[in-house]
């Protein structure tokens, strides 16, 4: 997946071809696939990343579980724009299958500059959108045309949202951004 999305940029570079295949042959090595098989049933991303690199430092922890936060929310917000394409397309009110807290989390990741919205700039940089896709999105979910999507507008997209009341999904939000489940590392491909 990564390498198709470096090659769809036209950045694929000799290092960085080197290095990723470097991860993956140490993600798939048989000490770490023992570790996962071993562990409890969930893996949190910290453990799987200390599994892959057990001296790992503190600071390269939080970097590596940084891109581990914006690639999944970097995917929810291409998922987002899918569900909202496909319902506009068909004249429908556009529904995703997150939970509130999900679309909480995915906000709070990409809200750099955390003014309570959106920009444009925020999903080409850190969401990882095209231009054309982030103003398409904007163009479909800023209700109060000030060319930038709040977390209300967001919200939006939740069959059943009502407010602010977020405690319900709360949970959904840690089990699906920092939990790993150990059935994915068990998959044939990876062996």
């Amino acid at each position: 997946v990564t390498k198709a999305r470096i090659s769809s940029l036209g950045e694929e570079h000799e290092e960085v071809r080197r290095a990723q295949d470097k991860v993956v042959h140490r993600i798939v090595s048989p000490q770490v696939l023992q570790k996962i098989e071993s562990s409890e049933d969930t893996v949190t991303q910290e453990m799987f990343v200390r599994m892959i690199w057990p001296k790992i430092r503190s600071f390269d922890l939080k970097y590596v579980l940084g891109c581990f936060r914006r690639f999944f929310a970097q995917e929810a917000l291409s998922r987002i724009l899918s569900s909202v394409t496909k319902a506009h397309k068909a004249g429908q009110r556009a529904e995703v299958g997150m939970s509130a807290g999900d679309l909480r989390w995915v906000f709070d990741v990409l809200d750099e500059d955390d003014d309570g919205t959106l920009s444009v700039r925020e999903m080409v940089q850190l969401g990882a959108l095209e231009v054309e896709d982030a103003v398409l999105l904007t163009e479909h979910l800023d209700k109060d045309e000030e060319g930038e999507v709040s977390l209300k507008e967001l919200m939006s997209l939740v069959g059943g949202f009502v407010g602010d009341d977020f405690s319900d999904s709360l949970k959904g939000m840690y089990a699906s951004s920092s939990m790993v489940p150990k059935e994915l590392w068990q998959s044939k491909s990876m062996r």
